[in-house]
């Protein structure tokens, strides 16, 4: 089983979610990467090499939860939880 880090960007865009986004990620995205880390989809692009997205639907709205495995350690390192829009934008400002 992998642990995890979240950076602290990614608490700081977790903290701005409401309530009940919080409680769906935290218990069905977050669950679901740490049970198969490699369910997420690879970035494509040199500058995204290693990093994968989950994607998620909750109350019509789209978020996307960025992470990065480090096969060796066996950690996950989330880097950034986004709703759909403006996502590669804020992505490219925080690699």
């Amino acid at each position: 089983m992998y642990n995890f880090v979240v950076a602290n960007s990614c608490k700081k865009d977790f903290k701005k979610l409401d309530k009940n986004a919080q409680e769906f990620i935290r218990h069905f995205c977050f669950s679901k990467i740490l049970q198969n880390p490699y369910i997420g989809k690879k970035l494509k692009g040199d500058e995204f090499q290693g990093i994968l997205k989950f994607g998620a639907v909750f109350k019509a709205v789209d978020y996307r939860i960025v992470y990065k495995i480090e096969k060796e350690k066996l950690i996950i390192i989330f880097i950034i939880i986004a709703s759909r829009e403006n996502f590669y934008k804020k992505l490219k400002k925080r690699i």
